[in-house]
């Protein structure tokens, strides 16, 4: 079963204390092989815990800010869980989307996930 594990429980969720975690984060990983070894088996097994830890977005109609932490949703995490799930089980995906919520990021990180941590995965996007 793809992921969600239970790592991403420990992320901070809130703007600035996950910034900082973030950037403990590659901090410990850039001395700690055993650390970064850790966090790249994390990230493995937990999209969730990946996207909060490691994912950035862009969006242009934050003038000033556009670039930020890319901080999941709840409604985002049951997302993540429906996507992965099609994809494990085979079956094709409808999703209603709306401007704002991330169905287009989730479906592209999601691919990009399991490209890095799941390797012979093929994706179709129409």
């Amino acid at each position: 079963m793809y992921s969600p594990g239970e790592f991403h429980k420990d992320v901070p969720r809130d703007r600035r204390r996950n910034l900082l975690w973030r950037r403990h984060c590659i901090r410990r990983a850039d001395e700690d092989h055993d650390y970064r070894k850790a966090l790249i088996e994390a990230c493995r097994r937990d999209i969730l815990f990946y996207v909060n830890t490691f994912v950035w977005q862009h969006n242009p109609k934050m003038q000033g800010k556009e670039h930020g932490p890319f901080i999941t949703w709840e409604f985002q995490d049951a997302g993540f869980r429906e996507i992965l799930d099609a994809i494990e089980g085979g079956w094709d995906l409808f999703m209603e989307k709306s401007r704002e919520m991330g169905a287009s990021w989730k479906c592209l990180i999601a691919f990009e996930w399991l490209w890095h941590f799941h390797p012979n995965k093929q994706f179709l996007v129409v």
